[in-house]
């Protein structure tokens, strides 16, 4: 099964998803379960932090959540398929101190790192950006390489919006310039249990949010998920 790795080259060559700020959802994830910036410099610390964790980010793509992970105090390390994206994490991290061996070019389906490493996994935008049954195989290894107390934190778009029948779980191949030639997976909620399945991970929280454009009706919806070890 194609994994798309020319096709996100290709994005990222033309700097498609060179974003350099994290995603509001992950800022929330980490300020409710890990730390939340009071100041700064300050944090206050939730009962699940502690020094010395490590964080991954998983489809990291030029690294924004890990820069921030970094920033917030984590050991914090990214994966993703494209070697253009991780050229420009590299390149990023390198004038933040940030070790150029943590940004790491690989496959999802294959994580290079030992069972339990990290206490803290995010993915923003990736499982769905992939043939479901990848994205189920880098569930298993996700299972695999999280801490016994860990959290994960991923979202998911949804079918729910103006362009699919009620409930559409189906996957497109990406026709726009945007991604050009990528696999868009929907969500509902079967697929969401199905997703983890093959796992020890449970829901441990979902949130469906609808975003809609008032001027032409426009609506898409995603899925932001918290999931711990069962």
């Amino acid at each position: 099964m194609s994994d798309r790795k020319a096709e996100w080259d290709a994005a990222y060559a033309l700097k498609q998803n060179f974003l350099y700020y994290p995603n509001e959802e992950v800022i929330r994830f980490i300020s409710r379960f890990w730390r939340q910036r009071i100041g700064i410099e300050e944090y206050r610390d939730k009962t699940r932090y502690r020094n010395g964790m490590k964080s991954l980010d998983l489809g990291c793509g030029i690294g924004r959540h890990v820069v921030y992970l970094h920033d917030v105090g984590f050991e914090s390390h990214g994966i993703d398929l494209s070697a253009e994206a991780i050229g420009a994490a590299r390149q990023w991290g390198r004038g933040l101190g940030i070790p150029e061996d943590r940004f790491v070019l690989g496959n999802s389906k294959v994580l290079p790192w030992e069972d339990g490493a990290f206490h803290c996994i995010v993915s923003h935008g990736v499982l769905d950006s992939m043939p479901f049954e990848v994205a189920k195989q880098t569930m298993v290894e996700v299972d695999r390489v999280l801490a016994s107390d860990g959290l994960v934190y991923i979202d998911l778009i949804s079918g729910d919006d103006d362009r699919h029948e009620p409930s559409f779980a189906g996957e497109e191949v990406v026709e726009g310039v945007h991604e050009k030639g990528t696999i868009q997976s929907y969500f509902d909620e079967a697929k969401i249990q199905d997703l983890v399945e093959e796992t020890s991970l449970i829901v441990q929280e979902r949130v469906l949010v609808r975003r809609t454009q008032l001027e032409n009706g426009r609506m898409d919806a995603r899925y932001h998920v918290v999931l711990s070890r069962g």
